[in-house]
């Protein structure tokens, strides 16, 4: 499992800041195309951010959305991560930023962990509520009318655990789409 370091938290908290124009600590939708002016374009625009992250009442993406949105790019897609910090313009080495953990087995041995990052799945049949319970998770209102997902969604929020903030990442698993089995 891959998570960032504390020198790249503090390198993208520092891009929030720096892009964040009307200073209220948090991104716009014109603010992050701006950040992300230097890339490719935003990395999460396919994965429907910010509906993924912690917003404010506007929509923006919150500081501590940022930083948690960032934590799942890292866990799930490593080299995005360091591929954006490269194109943001991070000075020292990329590789740096990101750190390989230990096995969990050495975590549970000393009833321990130092992970920042968790991931979990959500499992179930299409139309099982799995999105409805990704979004409630990810502070997002409930929708009335149904709207097949048809992909995998990965959202995430901030939890306390022994009163450190830690991150949770939770991804929704179809298995079964009409009659056909999809293995995930």
């Amino acid at each position: 499992m891959t998570r960032s370091v504390s020198a790249a938290r503090s390198t993208f908290s520092q891009f929030l800041t720096l892009f964040s124009q009307d200073k209220d600590g948090a991104l716009n939708a014109t603010e992050l195309e701006d950040l992300f002016s230097t890339s490719p374009g935003n990395p999460w625009a396919a994965n429907t951010s910010p509906d993924t992250t912690i917003v404010n009442e506007a929509g923006a993406i919150t500081l501590q959305g940022w930083l948690a949105q960032w934590s799942m790019t890292t866990l799930l897609e490593p080299r995005t991560t360091l591929a954006y910090l490269a194109y943001l313009g991070l000075e020292h080495p990329t590789t740096a930023a990101l750190q390989i953990t230990r096995p969990r087995r050495t975590d549970r041995k000393r009833g321990k962990s130092s992970r920042n990052v968790f991931l979990a799945y959500v499992c179930g049949a299409a139309g099982s509520g799995k999105t409805s319970l990704l979004r409630a998770f990810a502070g997002k209102g409930y929708r009335e009318t149904y709207e097949s997902t048809g992909k995998l969604i990965s959202v995430v929020n901030s939890v306390g655990m022994e009163g450190i903030e830690k991150y949770l990442v939770v991804c929704g698993l179809a298995f079964y789409h009409g009659t056909t089995l999809i293995w995930v």
